[in-house]
């Protein structure tokens, strides 16, 4: 009885898991100072060859946050526009916005921030299709990402 229960809830974390999305980065903890404000971040280690975050993130980005709600694409993220690398198998749109500090604030209020730990947990919930934002800190700026992945 135990190991059917525990084959269940197995397959059930890896059906869960196999319709989220996964960036491809192995990450750190990492703590930034910035004007006077502390805020916990995933620090990029390493970055997967061909994954969704080789589109968009570099080695080194501090990741802040994970903006995402189903209806944000209605008052929080722009529709992605800028940049869309295709390939056979899937698209990825992005939109790349430098922040103030205002702007930094609103959002970390809003969604938190994430580290190393809840990173994961702050992409479950996104689909293939549904769009989210990523903030990071790199080369001293705040910059957000916005990302729509579609698997095809």
């Amino acid at each position: 009885m135990k190991k059917n229960m525990l084959l269940i809830v197995f397959l059930l974390i890896c059906f869960c898991n196999a319709f989220c999305i996964q960036l491809g980065v192995y990450v750190s903890n990492q703590y930034l100072n910035y004007s006077n404000m502390g805020m916990r971040t995933a620090k990029i280690e390493e970055i997967m060859a061909n994954s969704l975050a080789s589109n968009f993130l570099r080695t080194g980005d501090l990741i802040v946050s994970v903006i995402y709600s189903p209806m944000s694409h209605i008052n929080i993220v722009d529709e992605p526009n800028q940049d869309t690398k295709r390939k056979v198998d899937r698209s990825v749109y992005f939109n790349r916005e430098y922040l103030g500090i205002s702007d930094v604030i609103f959002k970390i209020n809003n969604f938190g921030t994430v580290d190393m730990n809840s990173l994961g947990e702050s992409l479950r919930p996104i689909l293939d299709g549904e769009m989210f934002s990523v903030l990071i800190y790199r080369d001293g700026r705040f910059v957000e990402y916005t990302v729509r992945y579609e698997y095809h």
